[in-house]
């Protein structure tokens, strides 16, 4: 059985943020880096348990190379462990930046930011996401202790300074947008 987010990696933060959704109906979440699909099922399961509740998952699902071989094919992988959920995902297989960019209509009521880690493409998903989170709502950018996250979340902080609280936990910050 594949074990999602959750039962792996339970964030009291995370979990204390997100509570107050939990069972709400019409809610609409963004999630940037989707992989196989642990955080996107423990958010369903723990979150957006009413079923007209949404999650829209982002990936490019880019096969990554170690070594000089090919890893798991992380798209077929959340295909299958995500079958279950499939009525309130919504797969979008683009490159961030050009999915945000022809985007910028919607609304989402939290955006979980675990994309491209390095400073610019981190810096793109933060920027652009921005404009779609609503005002008062929450978005949280992923392993902040890597250094092109932390340094992109700090530059973003920076230009928002005025319209944005913040809270750092022990691996992510959180930004809700004033």
């Amino acid at each position: 059985m594949f074990e999602h987010f959750y039962n792996r990696k339970i964030d009291v933060d995370f979990n204390n943020f997100l509570k107050p959704w939990a069972g709400k109906a019409n809610l609409s979440f963004l999630e940037i880096g989707s992989a196989e699909g642990s955080s996107a099922i423990g958010i369903i399961k723990e979150i957006l348990t009413d079923k007209s509740s949404t999650l829209t998952c982002l990936d490019n699902w880019d096969p990554i190379a170690l070594n000089g071989a090919f890893e798991d094919d992380y798209e077929t992988n959340f295909d299958n462990n995500t079958q279950p959920y499939i009525d309130q995902i919504v797969k979008v297989k683009s490159d961030s930046i050009i999915w945000l960019n022809n985007n910028q209509d919607k609304k989402f009521d939290f955006i979980y930011i675990d994309g491209d880690h390095s400073y610019e493409g981190c810096k793109s998903d933060l920027e652009l996401s921005w404009n779609l989170l609503k005002e008062g709502c929450w978005m949280v950018a992923d392993d902040y202790g890597f250094d092109g996250v932390g340094a992109a979340v700090v530059d973003f902080i920076e230009s928002v300074k005025n319209d944005v609280f913040f809270v750092r936990t022990e691996s992510q910050m959180w930004l809700q947008k004033a």
